[in-house]
């Protein structure tokens, strides 16, 4: 993957794009602090590309904390002991969540955040009930084409 540099030509554009997207994910939480994640289970497996990414997001964030009476944000790599801490300044207490859910939220529908649950569940009542109910199906099924082939012999 090839990454293009930042220059003095791009850096107002692209830092502002990165800003826009990190004020919408901020924009779903009671704190406007993020934690953004850079690459996936294929990235940086080279050296190179490391060093790319490392440096752009380097230029981007000095240029933006040099202009926080424009920006009014500091921004900067970190760890998840960092992102806690900052949260822990801005909120009395962390809200807790129960039950079995897989959360996602999605800032880009109808211009408005949305929150999804449930896609996963670990609650073995469901996925047996699932499964019993697949196996009913099939099994139908074969019985279905058993007395088919069946009444064809006959």
């Amino acid at each position: 993957m090839n990454s293009s540099p930042i220059t003095r030509t791009n850096i107002q554009n692209k830092a502002e794009v990165l800003l826009e997207q990190y004020a919408k994910t901020g924009s779903l939480t009671r704190h406007n602090i993020v934690l953004a994640l850079v690459g996936d289970d294929f990235r940086y497996d080279h050296d190179i590309e490391w060093d790319q990414q490392y440096t752009n997001y380097q230029n981007l964030f000095n240029y933006i904390n040099a202009r926080k009476e424009i920006y009014k944000t500091e921004i900067g790599f970190g760890t998840l002991t960092d992102y806690f801490d900052a949260i822990r300044g801005r909120v009395d207490k962390f809200p807790t969540l129960k039950g079995d859910f897989f959360p996602y939220s999605d800032i880009f529908s109808e211009g408005r955040p949305a929150y999804w649950t449930g896609y996963f569940t670990s609650r073995p009542y469901y996925k047996v009930r699932k499964e019993n109910h697949l196996v009913y199906s099939t099994y139908s099924c074969e019985e279905k084409e058993t007395r088919r082939e069946m009444h064809n012999v006959l």
